[in-house]
């Protein structure tokens, strides 16, 4: 979700489908909405979706860590980085806000 000086946007899916997060690995998305230039922060989260099967099912649900999303916008010429505040992981189903300021506050 995209919160901008207008207030807060519509929610992006950016995938439909499971991916398998890897450490160290990049994911790129690509998804269609409002002119961004104005964005202040994003709030990003997961679903992580279980298995029917017993023999894969984990006794802690999979926590992500990120550390910055890029947006970049196909019409215009920019691009800016947003970071999250702390290091800690993300859960399924909690928010992470990140902003361009975090950016410059992280080592």
């Amino acid at each position: 979700r995209l919160k901008t000086d207008h207030g807060e946007g519509s929610k992006f899916v950016l995938n439909n489908h499971s991916v398998y997060f890897a450490p160290g690995t990049n994911h790129t998305f690509l998804a269609t909405g409002d002119n961004a230039e104005d964005v202040k922060s994003v709030t990003i989260d997961y679903k992580y979706k279980s298995t029917a099967n017993p023999l894969t099912w984990r006794v802690f649900t999979p926590k992500i860590y990120l550390e910055f999303i890029v947006i970049e916008s196909m019409e215009h010429v920019w691009s800016m980085k947003l970071c999250p505040h702390h290091s800690l992981p993300i859960s399924s189903g909690e928010g992470l806000i990140l902003t361009e300021e975090a950016c410059d506050y992280r080592l």
